[in-house]
This record gives C-alpha cells, structure tokens and sequence, in this order.
C-alpha cells in the first residue's frame, strides 16, 4: 500500500523563523512581542460553523508525524501510522495523504504556517504542547465532527476519566489521545535487595516513603562519594514531578470550574512543605555522577539512586542497560488523600484549513485512528499506554505487555492517572510555579508566601485570557 502514500517534503518543514517561534512564546505567556499580536495573524480563518457531511469529494490533505520514518526511537511507531493511513485510504479513494515526517504541532512550528495560510490538516502533538490552543480558533473541535459520527461519540465513554478533560477548554475537545506515558517510579533493585527492601504495595503513603528512604538512604552512595545519589530521584522543581504530590493531597493548578488559580491553597502549601523536608533530609533529590571535572545529574542505569520517578519512554534506554535479571522494577504511585500518578501523551488533532471535505478527511484519519485496533499495535510499537479501556484486550497490546513487564506493571496506573489541566494560561502557571518550588524546596523560603506571590503575579493574566474572554 506504500503506492497510495506520497512523501512530501517541501519548504513547508522550514518556515518556523526566530522571530515567529518568539511571538508564539510570549503569545502563549500572554505577552506581546513588538510587531506582533497575542494571537495569528488577523487573516487566520474564522470562527467555524460545524463541518458538512463528507461527500465523495476528493480530499487531498497534509499530515504531520513526529516521528521520522526509517530513524529514531518513533520510526516504528511512525512507519504503523503510515500504514494504517494505507488502510485508510484503500477504504477511502476519494481521500489521499501526504505525508510530512519529523513534524511536530508544537505552537512554535503550527501557528507561524497556520497564520500564513499553509497549514497541514492534521498534526500529532504532546500533551504540554495543546494548552496554547484553548481559547483560540487554531483547532477545529472534534466534538462537532462527533455529532454525525455516533461510533466515535459513543466511544468517548471507553476512555479513563481523565484523559479527554486534559484536551477540553470550554467543552470544545481539540485533540484525540492517542499514547500515554505514565510517570512511574522506576527502581534499582540492587539498592532495594542490599536494603533488604521489597517494593512496597499499592498504598503506601508519603510517611511510608520516608522510612523505606532513610533505610534506602544508607546503601545509596552519600554525597562526598564520587559518584553519589539520592534514595527517591525526583526532578524538581519541575513541575511534571510536583503534581504527582499536589494530585495526591487533593489539589490541581485550577479548580474543577476552571474558574480559579489554586496553587496557594493548603494543599499545595502542604505538599511543598513535605518536598522540602524530604530533600533536606537527602532522601528526595538530584542524583549526581563525576562526568569530566564536574558532577552532573544522571539518570538509570548510571545515577547510583534507588529509584527515579519518570515518563516510560525511559524504559526502552534502560532495559539493555540494566542487564542483570530483574535489576530494574516497578513501584506504584503514592497515596495521601487519594492515589495519583501523572501521565504525558500524545495526540492528534485537525487544524482550522482547508475545505469541508479536507476537514471531514483529517478527522476521519483521526477518528479511525483511535479506534482499539488500530491504537493497539501503535502503542506496542511506541511502548506507551493507551488512552481508552479497550485496548488492553487487543492482541497486539497484549503482546507488547508480555516483552514489557514494567509496562504491563504502569498499566494499574490508568485508572489513577492525570495530567496537566487545559486552560489558555497553563503554560505560564507551569512557570512561575516551578520557580515556587524552587524558592520553596531548594532554598528553603516559606510555603505561603512563595505561592501567593506566584498566585498573585498570574492572577491578572488569569482574568485577562480566561475570565474576560469567556
């Protein structure tokens, strides 16, 4: 089928400027760059009334995947979109996709060609990427395509809770997920075994953590050590590892409304006070290797941690790594309030070009895409999660499950998952916050204070991009 796909590679690839991917940052913070507006060009398409019924029309559309077909770690994954666009087409003949490979929808590449009118009609994305796109007119709203597509609609029950809310702004949902990569606690069980540790069971607490910490803590090599490490290896002050434990004690960057900011509420001031305790007490922590004349953070297999707490794509880079049997293992999220991990993704969505008959083609691809069948043997090629229930039963998944046993583990994680909130101003709360913690973990400033100023300095953006505009 590899007739029916035609490669295009053209100048569209390169036309991100410096001084596009500027307007689009301070756009996304709610700034202005001189010469620019916060929003694409005036000339960008309108406000769209709800797409028409696709006819036989043909529909000639452009597609970006990230992944590039032959190379990299997202060749597989991209050479089974590739075919099942095959798949798609042969069902389709009015219908022809051309491809764009290396591609991703981030802002700093979608909106510099959307404002100049050549936008593609359907682009991947990672979860971080779409906040930019709530509250504007970039993407088209699946949920208007949904209306005559009822298998699709009723599929929507089939996916965990909180994975369509974190692509919502307003009830408009602008992308469909697609992958999922949990954040999960992987383990050097050489540290765990000479502990005399097993990993603990689902529930285990923040108070837990610690005293498996202070006994993990004395086989981790200590700082003054060439190559020292830390019990529980937490990237802060990022914000993708504190919402593990904002999550957990009951709290998000916005209330469920999405009417306010409430990274200063008890919860937060709480869990940042637990954080700094812990990395005081070296048990959470950075770990650090001597590379060259200077120590450097380091991650598994090399930082000599007991465990690190990050995405599953790290799991195909560590397993060669760690070579003795059962060296690498898996520990549930924690619970204080309620059990909670956080997941990435990725994602498609269908961008605001083009005729109807383009537009009902994109979100065709994209709605067949998501279909269980069709997202199992994606996912086993990209070794994430799914999105939806269903998958699990697929053959292909299951086999994927089977190589992977730290995949097979993480997937109990779905039914705890969540992920950043979608809101036009995400992207400068994750900010400003991770500079809270900062102040609040690292150098040892007070909670509240740190967090109301945060608060405080994003409030006025917060009424001006969300309030007013809706």
């Amino acid at each position: 089928m590899s007739d029916l796909i035609r490669k295009r590679f053209t100048r569209r690839t390169s036309m991100l400027t410096l001084a596009g991917a500027t307007a689009v940052v301070l756009a996304a913070c709610g700034e202005r760059a001189p010469g620019t507006v916060s929003e694409p060009a005036a000339s960008k398409p309108a406000e769209p009334a709800a797409p028409k019924a696709l006819g036989k029309a043909p529909a000639n559309i452009e597609r970006w995947v990230t992944g590039q077909l032959e190379t990299g770690r997202q060749a597989k994954a991209a050479q089974v979109i590739t075919d099942q666009a095959g798949t798609f087409m042969e069902n389709n003949p009015n219908v022809v996709v051309d491809f764009v490979y290396g591609k991703h929808g981030h802002p700093t590449n979608l909106i510099p060609v959307y404002a100049a009118g050549a936008a593609p009609n359907l682009v991947q994305n990672s979860g971080p990427q779409v906040w930019v796109f709530a509250g504007n007119t970039v993407m088209l709203p699946l949920n208007d395509f949904m209306k005559r597509d009822k298998v699709t609609q009723e599929a929507q029950a089939d996916f965990y809770p909180t994975v369509t809310p974190a692509f919502t702004w307003r009830g408009k949902l602008l992308f469909f997920c697609t992958d999922v990569s949990m954040e999960i606690w992987m383990c050097n069980m050489d540290f765990w075994n000479r502990a005399g540790l097993a990993l603990p069971k689902p529930g285990w607490t923040w108070e837990d953590a610690g005293a498996i910490a202070e006994k993990l803590r004395e086989v981790v090599p200590a700082a003054g050590e060439p190559d020292y490490g830390v019990p529980f290896m937490v990237e802060l002050p990022t914000l993708w590892r504190t919402l593990h434990w904002v999550h957990q004690n009951g709290s998000d960057l916005i209330n469920k409304e999405a009417t306010e900011i409430t990274i200063d509420d008890a919860a937060w001031i709480e869990t940042h006070e637990h954080l700094r305790d812990m990395w005081q007490r070296g048990l959470y922590g950075r770990s650090k290797v001597v590379r060259g004349e200077r120590l450097s953070d380091s991650k598994l297999p090399d930082g000599k941690h007991a465990a690190e707490l990050e995405g599953m794509t790290r799991i195909p880079q560590y397993r060669p790594l760690m070579t003795i049997p059962g060296q690498i293992g898996y520990a549930p999220s924690q619970t204080k309030k309620v059990r909670s991990a956080v997941f990435d993704s990725w994602c498609e969505g269908v961008v605001n070009t083009g005729t109807d008959s383009q537009k009902e083609a994109a979100y065709g691809l994209a709605a067949w895409g998501i279909r269980p069948e069709h997202l199992a043997p994606r996912l086993e090629a990209s070794g994430n999660l799914p999105p939806r229930r269903a998958v699990l039963n697929e053959t292909a998944f299951k086999r994927a499950m089977a190589n992977e046993p730290l995949q097979d583990q993480a997937k109990a994680e779905l039914e705890f998952a969540r992920t950043f909130p979608m809101s036009p101003v995400t992207l400068a709360i994750r900010g400003r916050v991770q500079k809270a913690t900062q102040e609040i973990v690292m150098e040892g400033k007070p909670a509240p204070e740190s967090l109301k100023a945060a608060k405080d300095e994003l409030q006025f953006l917060w009424e001006k991009e969300v309030l007013v505009k809706s």
